[in-house]
């Protein structure tokens, strides 16, 4: 499955070309040894200069925390921002 990051510090991704694809689903997961926690966004863009958010993922728990799911918007071009991370690496899934 392609990722946006993994990463155990705050990151911006690649911008990816969605090629008109409908309804992408996302998964932020988070992985440590004691307390973890993350917080990602995914922005949309069509010029690949402005960026608005289109979903905000927060995570959190002991080892092992994940949140995400489908969004109903179609974006010609995506990327993602690692806005807060702590305890572990967090990884950013994306499923077209």
């Amino acid at each position: 499955m392609p990722q946006f990051f993994s990463s155990a510090t705050p990151t911006t991704s690649y911008i990816v070309n969605m090629n008109g694809a409908s309804k992408p689903s996302f998964q932020l997961a988070v992985q440590g040894a004691a307390a973890v926690s993350a917080q990602a966004i995914v922005e949309g863009g069509h010029d690949g200069q402005g960026w608005i958010t289109i979903a905000t993922m927060t995570a959190s728990g002991t080892a092992y925390a994940t949140d995400g799911g489908p969004l109903e918007t179609n974006w010609p071009l995506m990327r993602a921002r690692l806005t807060a991370v702590s305890g572990g690496t967090a990884t950013l899934h994306f499923a077209l």
